[in-house]
């Protein structure tokens, strides 16, 4: 899993990646073309509960709480997916 633009940077150029897990994943040639992206479905979520602190929705304190490389995954599960597929 890429963490930041500088690490998908790199690994697009054939540097290694250590993966969750301690595995190393590696193209076998550098790409000739890359974009590195950020996906709009989050953009509704910060636009609506800027403070989440003064919000009474729970989903706003639970992104909150999340946030972050290692929550990322329940986040997306929790509420990325139930608003794209609804």
């Amino acid at each position: 899993m890429v963490q930041t633009p500088a690490e998908a940077f790199r690994f697009s150029r054939d540097e290694p990646l250590t993966l969750p897990g301690g595995a190393i994943a590696r193209l076998d040639r550098p790409l000739d073309f890359m974009a590195i992206t950020d996906h709009a479905e989050w953009l509704d979520f910060l636009h609506l509960w800027p403070d989440p602190g003064q919000s009474p929705l729970s989903a706003c304190q639970a992104l909150r709480l999340h946030s972050g490389p290692k929550g990322g995954s329940k986040i997306f599960a929790d509420f990325v997916v139930p608003s794209i597929t609804k």
